[in-house]
């Protein structure tokens, strides 16, 4: 294995994050199939993290697990990690530029229509109607899951609450979306909107947010 098999997936990563981030990718081809699923899985992600660390002079540490199992970053940085088979992938950054991030991966692949409507609202469904072409609904759903995935990621430190994804609103635009918070959502205000990137490539939908440090409509 070399290290540049995975120079799309870093390059994708980086896309959809400000360069203050550091991102990390590691997938199974590197770290050994002989492993059991969780064993490989938390081969990849110290190794994504680490890399991830090293792009901004970061310490050499992987996360802590917390009660949740939601990852304890090292006092003054943040950061987010995902997984979709055979990859993972994360993001840091210091806390003195972002107060969260969040990143999710996916397979792309279309989501059925109970789900669809499980995690999108029926304004959601309505626009991606005029996004996607007839019969690809579900992977238009798939990619609002994905990008509420990363949004739930980044409240999650700042409140300790799991929440419904359908307490985000969220509008594509050509690689873009806004997220909004229809009703008051610790700690976000009503009303309050949250950037962010979404991309398809190489068999994955990737999705990535983050909160500046000072963002108003915080506490």
């Amino acid at each position: 294995f070399s290290g540049h098999e995975l120079d799309w997936l870093d390059a994708l990563v980086g896309s959809v994050f400000e360069p203050a981030c550091g991102v990390g990718a590691a997938c199974d081809a590197e770290v050994g199939e002989d492993f059991d699923f969780a064993t490989r899985r938390a081969l990849r992600k110290e190794r994504a993290v680490l890399r991830a660390m090293a792009r901004v002079d970061g310490p050499p540490d992987a996360p802590r697990v917390g009660a949740a199992g939601e990852p304890v970053w090292p006092a003054g940085w943040v950061g987010s990690i995902s997984h979709a088979e055979p990859y993972s992938v994360a993001v840091v950054a210091r806390a003195n530029f972002a107060r969260s991030l969040g990143v999710d991966i996916e397979a792309e692949r279309p989501v059925s229509q109970a789900f669809a409507e499980r995690v999108c609202s029926a304004s959601e469904l309505g626009a991606l109607r005029t996004l996607f072409a007839d019969g690809q609904l579900g992977h238009g759903a798939a990619v609002i899951f994905s990008v509420k995935e990363a949004v739930y990621k980044l409240r999650f430190p700042l409140s300790g609450e799991a929440w419904s994804l359908r307490r985000a609103e969220i509008r594509l635009n050509e690689g873009d979306f806004m997220a909004t918070f229809p009703e008051a959502v610790a700690p976000f205000e009503q009303g309050f909107q949250l950037e962010g990137k979404g991309r398809r490539q190489g068999g994955v939908i990737l999705a990535g947010t983050w909160l500046a440090t000072g963002a108003r409509g915080t506490p």
